[in-house]
C-alpha cells in the first residue's frame, strides 16, 4: 500500500498518474483539426461536414466557457482577403448565380482565419497530430488508389512491374482526386517529413524522416504534376539552405550534405530511367518553343489514357494564357467581376481560335491570371498585398515550415487555379491560418488553457 500521508504515491499508482497525465495532454481540439484537414484527400462532403463539425464545437465550446474573445480585424482580414475581395467585386458579375456558387467555396477563406485567430488565444495546438494525420490520409490514401490499379496475382512477374511504372504516371486522371491537387499535398507531406527530420535527434530518428520524405517524393513523380513536383523540390531546396545555415560545426554539415547529394543522385536516376509523363512534356516543350515538330519520347497511349499529342497540342496552357492575357488587357482595371470569367474566357477562346478550349470551359490555369482578370488591378493588388503579408509573417516568425509551405502553394498557382475548387482552398487556408495566427515560431504542443 503507499504510504498516503507522505504525499507520495506507490510504483503502481505512479504509472496510472502518468497514462493519465499523458491521456490529459492529448489536445482534442488538435485531434478534431487533424481529422478535419485527413479527410479531404478522401471526399469533400466528409471533409464539409468535418468543417461544420469542428467550427459547432468550439463555438459551444465558448458558451459553455464563456470565453471573451478579442479580434484582430486588421489580421484576420489580411488572413482572408481573398474571401472579401471576391465578395466586393460580386456586383460586377452579370452572372451572379457562378458568383455566388464561388463564394460558397470560398467559404473557409474565411472561416479559418476566424477560427484560428480564436483558439491561438486560449489554446497551443499540437501540430504534430494534425501533421501525422494529413501525411497518414495522403499515403493511405495513395495506397487505396494504387491497391485498384495493381492485379496481385502478376506481382511476382517482374515485366508486369515495367507496366505499372508507366501506368503509375496517368493512372490518377482517370479517378476522382485531381492529380494537380494531390500531388501538392504529397509535396506537403514530404515537406512535413523535413520538418519532422529537422527537429529530430537521433540518427535513427533523422533516418526514418529522410527515408520518408523520399518515398513520399517518389510517389509524388508518379503522379506526373509538373509544376507540384518542381514548387516541392524548390521549398525543399530553401529548407536545406535554412538548416544548413542553422547547422553548427562544419563535420555536420558535410555529413548532411553528402547524405543530400547521395538521395539526390539516386532521385535523379529513378527519374531518368523510369518511364514518365514529366519527360514526355519535357521534351513536346523543348519542340515546341524551338519550332519543331513535337515527338513523343514515349507513346501516351502507354499510360492507360486517351491522351494523345493532339490533345497536349489543343489544351496546351500556352494558349491558354495567351487568351488569358488578351482578356486581361480588356479589363485591366476593374477586372470582369467574380462569376463571369468562364464565360467571358470562353469568348475570348472562340475569337483567338480554340473552340475546342471554349467547349472545354478550360479556366486560365494560373491562379494570378484569374484573380487579375476578375478584380482587375484593384482587387488583385489587394491580394498580392494579403499573400506579401504571409510571406513577411513567415520571416519575421523565422519559421522555415511556413516558408516551405508558401512557396509550394504561391508556386502551384502559377499552372493551376489552386483556389478555385475546394481541393485547394480548403488545404491552402487551413495550413496557411494555422501559421499565421500562431503566437510563436512553431505551433508549440500543449494542451488548452482554461
Amino acid at each position: 500500500m503507499p504510504n498516503l500521508t507522505s504525499g507520495r504515491l506507490g510504483p503502481v499508482q505512479n504509472s496510472k498518474m502518468k497514462h493519465v497525465g499523458v491521456f490529459m495532454r492529448v489536445n482534442l481540439l488538435s485531434i478534431a483539426m487533424a481529422l478535419c484537414i485527413g479527410l479531404l484527400p478522401w471526399n469533400e462532403k466528409w471533409n464539409t461536414i468535418s468543417i461544420i463539425v469542428l467550427f459547432a464545437g468550439v463555438l459551444f465550446d465558448a458558451v459553455i466557457k464563456k470565453r471573451k474573445y478579442r479580434l484582430d480585424l486588421k489580421r484576420f482580414f489580411v488572413g482572408s482577403g481573398v474571401f472579401f475581395v471576391a465578395l466586393l467585386w460580386l456586383p460586377l458579375s452579370d452572372d451572379l448565380s457562378t458568383g455566388w456558387s464561388y463564394l460558397e467555396r470560398l467559404l473557409t477563406a474565411a472561416l479559418f482565419p476566424l477560427l484560428f485567430s480564436m483558439v491561438v488565444k486560449y489554446c497551443k495546438l499540437n501540430i504534430r497530430y494534425i501533421f501525422f494525420a494529413f501525411m497518414a490520409s495522403c499515403l493511405f490514401r495513395y495506397l487505396f488508389f494504387l491497391g485498384g490499379l495493381l492485379e496481385f496475382e502478376l506481382l511476382f512477374i517482374l515485366d508486369y512491374w515495367n507496366e505499372v511504372l508507366i501506368q503509375f504516371n496517368q493512372f490518377f486522371k482517370q479517378k476522382a482526386l485531381h492529380p494537380s491537387y494531390f500531388s501538392m499535398y504529397l509535396g506537403f507531406c514530404a515537406i512535413i517529413c523535413f520538418y519532422f527530420y529537422s527537429i529530430s535527434k537521433s540518427l535513427r530518428q533523422r533516418s526514418f524522416w529522410i527515408g520518408s520524405l523520399f518515398v513520399f517524393l517518389l510517389i509524388n513523380l508518379t503522379l506526373a504534376s509538373k509544376m507540384p513536383f518542381v514548387a516541392t523540390i524548390a521549398a525543399l531546396i530553401f529548407g536545406v539552405a535554412f538548416h544548413l545555415y542553422k547547422t553548427s560545426g562544419s563535420r555536420g554539415r558535410k555529413r548532411y550534405i553528402v547524405g543530400l547529394v547521395v538521395g539526390l543522385v539516386a532521385f535523379g536516376v529513378y527519374i531518368y530511367k523510369v518511364p514518365n509523363v514529366i519527360k514526355q512534356d519535357i521534351g513536346n516543350y523543348y519542340d515546341y518553343f524551338s519550332g519543331k515538330n513535337s515527338e513523343s519520347l514515349y507513346d501516351y497511349n502507354q499510360y492507360g489514357t486517351n491522351y494523345s499529342l493532339e490533345t497536349w497540342n489543343r489544351t496546351n496552357r500556352i494558349h491558354i494564357w495567351k487568351s488569358s492575357i488578351s482578356l486581361l488587357k480588356a479589363n485591366f482595371l476593374l477586372g470582369v467581376g467574380t462569376g463571369d470569367i468562364r464565360a467571358e474566357l470562353n469568348n475570348q477562346y472562340l475569337v483567338d481560335g480554340h473552340p475546342y478550349l471554349s467547349n472545354k470551359d478550360a479556366n486560365t490555369h494560373n491562379q494570378y491570371l484569374d484573380y487579375f482578370i476578375k478584380f482587375g488591378i484593384f482587387g488583385f493588388g489587394i491580394l498580392l498585398f494579403c499573400f506579401y503579408t504571409y510571406v513577411k509573417s513567415a520571416l519575421n516568425k523565422s519559421n522555415p515550415t511556413y516558408l516551405m509551405f508558401l512557396i509550394l502553394a504561391l508556386m502551384c498557382m502559377f499552372t493551376e487555379n489552386i483556389l478555385s475548387r475546394q481541393l485547394g482552398i480548403v488545404f491552402f487556408f487551413f495550413f496557411q491560418s494555422l501559421f499565421f495566427f500562431s503566437e510563436s515560431k512553431e505551433v508549440k504542443t500543449s494542451a488548452c488553457t482554461n
